[in-house]
């Protein structure tokens, strides 16, 4: 997730000759470092459009309610909705305003079989968009020996829309929006992953090469003032 890298983007970049040293590094991020996202989120964009949706298929009595090839189209974030909220053994972020755009194919039949032979009354079948405007995050890093253990939870509002035969299709809707709730731990095991697997890999190196140095760990502290966060490393040899 883009938005930790960034934030820890200004610690890596501080030089390793520092760790010769044991007087604690300081950095200190605006929230104008957010500006960034609007031109360096393909690492986000491109994480959470891989995700694929759960197909439906759903029978009772004579319907027969199909919906497959799921997928987010779009996922983007408005950097003003971003904030760092205090939390003192690591990094708190609640992120406002998080766009989610998603599709799938859908499919619904009226009939059943008679007489062993299939009686087929109705069929209409469309596309069917999934919007969000509002949805949230909350991203929680706790600091554990030069690597971050994440949580993160998100929450949105999801409408349902049908490019044609939204008459018959509407059956499908309520089953569409009850996979919102997968669809936000599908995007937050995203997330996850992408903490776990780009950012602390490069923080494991860090503590390599402070180890060639003489510096055993790091005890980090974390502060948020006036909407900037304040983080403290504290070398110990």
């Amino acid at each position: 997730m883009l938005f930790p890298l960034l934030c820890l983007g200004a610690l890596l970049s501080v030089s390793y000759a520092d760790f010769n040293s044991t007087e604690p590094i300081i950095v200190s991020i605006s929230p104008k470092i957010w500006t960034l996202l609007k031109s360096k989120d393909k690492l986000i964009k491109d994480a959470i459009k891989s995700v694929k949706l759960k197909d439906i298929d759903k029978k009772k009595g004579w319907l027969h309610v199909r919906a497959w090839d799921g997928k987010i189209d779009n996922f983007s974030v408005d950097p003003a909705g971003i904030s760092f909220q205090d939390m003192k053994n690591g990094i708190h972020l609640r992120v406002k305003n998080v766009s989610v755009h998603a599709t799938y194919k859908g499919r619904i039949e009226l009939g059943r079989k008679l007489l062993g032979l299939p009686l087929r009354i109705a069929r209409a079948s469309g596309n069917l968009r999934l919007k969000s405007e509002n949805g949230s995050l909350d991203i929680k890093l706790v600091w554990d020996d030069f690597k971050f253990k994440p949580t993160v939870s998100m929450t949105s509002d999801i409408s349902v829309e049908f490019t044609k035969n939204a008459k018959m299709l509407k059956h499908l809707k309520k089953a569409i929006q009850r996979r919102s709730t997968k669809i936000h731990a599908k995007i937050s095991e995203e997330i996850v992953k992408l903490i776990e697997e780009k950012l602390n890999p490069r923080l494991q190196e860090l503590k390599r090469k402070a180890a060639t140095k003489g510096i055993s760990h790091c005890d980090a502290e974390f502060k948020v003032q006036d909407k900037i966060l304040r983080a403290v490393c504290k070398p110990k040899k």
